[in-house]
């Protein structure tokens, strides 16, 4: 069962414990209101109807609705995520466990190896020894400055500020106050975004680039030109936002097999479908151009060609000939 139709249920659960007497269209805006993508009317319905039939946790729940109650219990003492673990729970703690003990040699889950020990033995599972076949294979990166995350993630949620040393690629140093936005991982490596209290510019910072930082007890104001950054990292492929520049639409079109790769893993959450025939897919993303967005086309070689917007198709053109020069 996938995380987002969990929290579905969780949000269905908490309309329906609430004192607000939904009707189906209260509850799917209430759904839509607490959720990143909209659900739609079928999957609504489909839940309620799961909930019932006693998908989640083998509890059926007794769910109707009128118009005097809206959407309501009808055993008032019912709860979706109180009580005891049914038997099904436990099997999937146990294989959550299982899985997630393979993964403590490494060094980016060593915060939560003691946590898996103790929910091993609270569980009654045992820990796979180190001569066992393993099971799962982790493609495991030398993330250098991943230790910081943790402290970066405090000052984020206190809305806190940092002075920060940091180390160019030239070996140059330098301090900087900073107002740390958020973090994001990318391509293998940890990136903080904040801004700079010298030039309240947005600047991005690797960690594996961070020498150390600490906390300050000073607090800088948003500038209105960044009033949600995340907003604007929703719709960058990697960490590059160019100053001054919109999100474009680009249109990409893929040939022969690739076309399955892209429409199984998206190369952005904005991708759309615009054409998919036997020879070709064409999808749409809503992006900023960068850097990263050249090398995420790059990837798929000879199988993709740039449709639009015509200064990007020029800059993929223009990289295949200067490559095509190195083999002559």
């Amino acid at each position: 069962m996938s995380i987002n139709k969990i929290k579905r249920f969780q949000l269905i659960d908490e309309a329906i414990q609430s004192k607000v007497k939904y009707n189906f269209k209260e509850l799917r805006e209430f759904l839509n209101n607490r959720l990143d993508d909209a659900v739609s009317e079928r999957t609504v319905k489909q839940d309620i109807s799961d909930l019932k039939n006693g998908v989640f946790r083998d509890k059926m729940a007794p769910i109707k609705c009128n118009q005097k109650l809206g959407y309501h219990y009808t055993d008032a003492n019912f709860s979706l995520f109180g009580g005891e673990l049914s038997e099904m729970d436990k099997g999937e703690v146990k294989n959550v466990i299982t899985m997630l003990s393979q993964y403590q040699q490494y060094e980016q889950f060593s915060s939560i190896k003691e946590s898996i020990q103790l929910l091993s033995a609270q569980f009654d599972v045992a820990l796979q020894a180190e001569k066992k076949q393993q099971k799962i294979f982790y493609d495991e990166q030398p993330l250098k400055g991943i230790g910081l995350i943790a402290d970066l993630h405090k000052v984020l949620n206190e809305d806190g500020t940092i002075q920060l040393l940091y180390r160019t690629f030239d070996g140059e140093e330098y301090d900087a106050l900073v107002h740390p936005y958020l973090l994001k991982q990318y391509n293998n490596r940890w990136f903080l975004i904040g801004m700079t209290d010298s030039d309240k510019e947005l600047r991005v910072y690797p960690l594996d680039r961070i020498i150390q930082f600490e906390q300050k007890e000073y607090s800088l104001e948003y500038p209105p030109q960044y009033p949600n950054v995340s907003a604007l990292y929703n719709l960058c492929v990697g960490v590059t936002i160019y100053k001054d520049t919109q999100p474009e639409n680009v249109k990409l079109k893929f040939y022969g097999n690739r076309k399955h790769y892209v429409l199984t893993k998206q190369l952005h959450k904005t991708q759309e479908v615009i054409e998919d025939t036997e020879d070709y897919l064409i999808v749409q993303l809503r992006v900023y151009l960068n850097k990263e967005l050249e090398s995420k086309i790059l990837e798929y070689g000879a199988d993709v060609e740039v449709l639009e917007p015509e200064p990007l198709r020029e800059s993929i053109k223009g990289l295949f000939e200067k490559a095509i020069k190195r083999y002559q």
